[in-house]
């Protein structure tokens, strides 16, 4: 009866495991291949293959894990809430000193900020989640909704919301001029509400700045004419045509939160 006599004396440590393990694996090289400072990755409108798409979750997954300290979190977090808070203190400002009567309008008012709430979500979670294009977004819906109440407001609420937006946006600068222009357009032309084929004529001249503006904005760029980005104009496309749309949101709205447009429909 060996077993009464012999017992194990090899015991299993499982800290020291782990300690060595870890060891082990922060030791152990990840990286496949060498990319130098300053070299080019990939080029628009080139293809995607294997080796690319390596070299380039590689650098996403680097720059995630370098931005990552709770402390950097922590500033970016309150600079992105300091700069909404400038841009709505602005905004009730200015209704407070130009447009008081949106204060007794509670409708009018619940809806200036709910567009400005849903545009601004919208846009962060499509960013977020890689979601389609932010440019498919009718951003200019919001101006032509607002305009039933006053041009100028409108405008502005437009500004303010595409500012907002545009933090969560890699490259604001493009965008920020791209949908000023295409709100002021929008704007200008629905000088009058009173048939629908302005509401298409505004959409086609919506593509056409939309097309316009971008189309300079590649020239500076690339300055190559064969490296032209034709899906965004596809973009810039879907969301002339869902800015079709305005008319219905605009009385679904008007019922959502009791406003009063002077839009009237003529056949």
């Amino acid at each position: 009866a060996l077993n009464d006599y012999i017992t194990p004396n090899l015991i299993y440590d499982s800290v020291r495991t782990e300690t060595a393990r870890k060891e082990l694996l922060d030791n152990y090289s990840w990286a496949n291949g060498v990319v130098q400072s300053g070299q080019k990755i990939i080029d628009r409108g080139e293809i995607v293959n294997k080796q690319t798409y390596n070299i380039l979750e590689s650098l996403r997954k680097e720059s995630i894990k370098r931005s990552e300290s709770i402390g950097q979190k922590r500033l970016i977090l309150g600079g992105q809430i300091l700069f909404v808070g400038i841009l709505i203190l602005c905004f009730m400002l200015y209704l407070e000193l130009f447009r008081k009567d949106y204060y007794e309008r509670k409708g009018s008012l619940s809806l200036l900020f709910a567009l400005i709430v849903f545009y601004c979500v919208i846009t962060a979670l499509m960013v977020t989640n890689n979601i389609f294009n932010v440019y498919i977004l009718p951003y200019a819906m919001l101006p032509i909704i607002i305009r039933v109440l006053d041009s100028r407001t409108a405008f502005l609420t437009h500004v303010i919301t595409i500012l907002i937006c545009s933090i969560t946006l890699r490259y604001p600068h493009e965008f920020i001029l791209t949908q000023i222009a295409a709100g002021l357009v929008a704007i200008f032309s629905l000088r009058e509400l009173s048939q629908r084929s302005q509401l298409f004529r505004t959409a086609l001249l919506v593509i056409l700045t939309y097309a316009a503006i971008y189309f300079a904005f590649e020239l500076i760029s690339e300055n190559d004419l064969s490296k032209l980005n034709v899906s965004m104009y596809i973009y810039f496309i879907i969301n002339g045509v869902l800015l079709l749309f305005a008319y219905p949101l605009l009385f679904l709205l008007e019922k959502t939160f009791g406003f009063t447009s002077n839009v009237t429909l003529v056949e």
